[in-house]
């Protein structure tokens, strides 16, 4: 079986800002019917993490990039099934200005769609 790594900014019904959260949840879904083992990585955008019932912590790393650990995290989008990693580094995803978050139902589920975001 192959295994599939789909690395992602935004991804539905967790984080969307456009088309490429649609593309994120539906290809990955698509090819996991086809028989691959796929996982996607997304940052762990401020709220994302709250989207899942169950985080399980996967590990964590040190970096002279960041000023905090780095964390993993593996969860299961709920309406979908998708497999999602989320990589935990706060200081990477720092907001400095504007960032207007509305709630959308959308088959059910509530979706943070940013409006405007201007990232440090």
């Amino acid at each position: 079986m192959y295994k599939v790594l789909f690395v992602t900014s935004e991804c539905w019904p967790l984080v969307k800002t456009g088309g490429l959260a649609d593309v994120s949840s539906s290809l990955p879904l698509a090819l996991q019917a086809q028989g691959l083992d796929v996982v996607t990585l997304l940052p762990a955008y401020r709220g994302v993490k709250s989207g899942f019932k169950k985080l399980k912590k996967l590990g964590s790393i040190n970096s002279d990039y960041c000023a905090e650990t780095i964390e993993l995290f593996e969860g299961i989008v709920e309406i979908s099934g998708q497999k999602i990693w989320l990589v935990d580094a706060p200081s990477l995803y720092r907001v400095k200005a504007d960032l207007t978050l509305i709630r959308q139902k959308r088959n059910g589920a509530t979706t943070a769609i940013v409006l405007r975001c201007f990232v440090a």
